[in-house]
């Protein structure tokens, strides 16, 4: 066990940076109390698999595991903000999210239609791109030694380029172009979810305890495995889940045309149309 809890950890990035924001604009500081909601509800599971690992694998530094894990939950926060402006989704767990919230206050305040969508998308990518940054700073100041922290913001950087990379993929794919394979399919959701979500923070967990090199790539291959299967059951929740209960959308894959497999295997099969 952590003396220190990742919500701690977390709570406390989120009161540093409205602070820092309500010294800069009173009106900056809404997109930090924006993010504070998007952060609450979630499940927890990735700072659980980093601080587990970590735990497991004999580590010593439960303070930096708690910050490294409250800064993996406020990736997860940029990222599903972002995915919600190119969605053009305007819920996430059953409430407003970050763009939805805005756009309805700029509503409130008589802006147009258009104007008011425009303010809502602004303040999802500004927000999403404040959440980076402050995840990547805490890791830079999680209090491991130099070495351990240059490999965490390793791990981090490449878990940046896998997920924004799987992003494009998603969307590219939804243009429906050329058909889709289940094997891109299957690739740009290990990219979009894998990669971030529990590789990321399996081999987090490692580095901080000093795992050797071969235990961490294997945790990462793990983490590979484990997101595809996450992601395939959130697929099937996506078309046939219960909106009520999962706080998810059982139209924005079909709207998008996302090319999951669940939607790539069924084009193939006669009963399509």
């Amino acid at each position: 066990m952590t003396s220190v809890t990742t919500d701690e950890a977390l709570a406390r990035l989120l009161q540093r940076g409205r602070a820092t924001a309500m010294a800069t604009d009173p009106e900056h500081a809404l997109l930090w109390d924006a993010l504070a909601t998007a952060s609450e509800g979630g499940k927890r599971f990735r700072p659980a698999l980093l601080t587990t690992a970590h735990d497991a694998l004999g580590g010593t530094l439960a303070a930096a595991a708690a910050e490294v894990g409250a800064a993996v939950e406020l990736l997860h926060t940029a990222f599903i903000i972002h995915d919600d402006v190119i969605d053009g989704d305007h819920l996430r767990r059953g409430r407003l999210n970050v763009s939805g919230t805005f756009r309805d206050t700029a509503l409130a305040d008589g802006a147009g239609a258009e104007d008011a969508a425009a303010y809502g998308r602004t303040a999802g990518i500004l927000a999403g791109d404040l959440a980076l940054a402050a995840a990547v700073r805490a890791v830079a100041t999680c209090g491991a030694p130099t070495d351990v922290t240059h490999r965490l913001l390793d791990l981090f950087d490449a878990a940046l380029h896998t997920t924004a990379s799987g992003e494009l993929a998603d969307v590219r794919l939804s243009m429906t172009v050329v058909a889709t394979t289940l094997h891109e399919s299957l690739a740009m959701e290990e990219q979009k979810t894998s990669a971030y979500s529990f590789a990321l923070p399996l081999q987090a967990g490692a580095v901080l305890a000093d795992a050797d090199d071969a235990t961490t790539a294997r945790l990462g291959q793990a983490g590979r495995a484990l997101g595809i299967a996450f992601q395939l059951v959130d697929d099937l929740i996506g078309v046939f889940g219960d909106p009520g209960r999962s706080g998810k959308s059982s139209t924005s894959d079909l709207r998008t045309r996302k090319q999951t497999p669940l939607l790539v295997h069924a084009r193939s099969t006669p009963e399509w149309r």
